[in-house]
């Protein structure tokens, strides 16, 4: 019994380990550190985030909790 108890023990705790958790917030408004507002959606998970606008602009945030608009390209 012992044995069946911490074998399913170490697998709920693996698997706790290894699933990540999705999130998205929708487009919803954010705020900079100035008040200036802008609409942007945040998905993914724990372990990669990304942070987009309506006009496919990615947002990266910096310092102090600033956001910038990126745009992708080959670089």
């Amino acid at each position: 019994m012992k044995r069946v108890l911490f074998t399913y023990s170490l697998f709920l705790f693996v698997s706790n380990i290894i699933f990540s958790a999705p999130i998205d917030t929708g487009m919803r408004e954010w705020f900079q550190p100035n008040s200036v507002r802008f609409n942007a959606r945040m998905y993914g998970d724990e372990f990669l985030m990304r942070f987009t606008t309506d006009d496919n602009y990615e947002i990266i945030e910096g310092i102090g909790r600033w956001y910038f608009y990126a745009t992708l390209n080959e670089n």
